[in-house]
């Protein structure tokens, strides 16, 4: 599967953590929706 922005992913429960701060930067930098199913 080919995609034009880097890989992220959860896989142990101890990855979570890394996961919400990663999706927190891209939301604050507008990269992401902070509502993914917003209207």
């Amino acid at each position: 599967l080919n995609a034009p922005g880097p890989w992220a992913g959860v896989t142990y429960a101890e990855d979570l953590a890394a996961m919400r701060a990663k999706i927190r930067g891209l939301v604050e930098a507008g990269d992401y929706p902070a509502n993914l199913f917003a209207e």
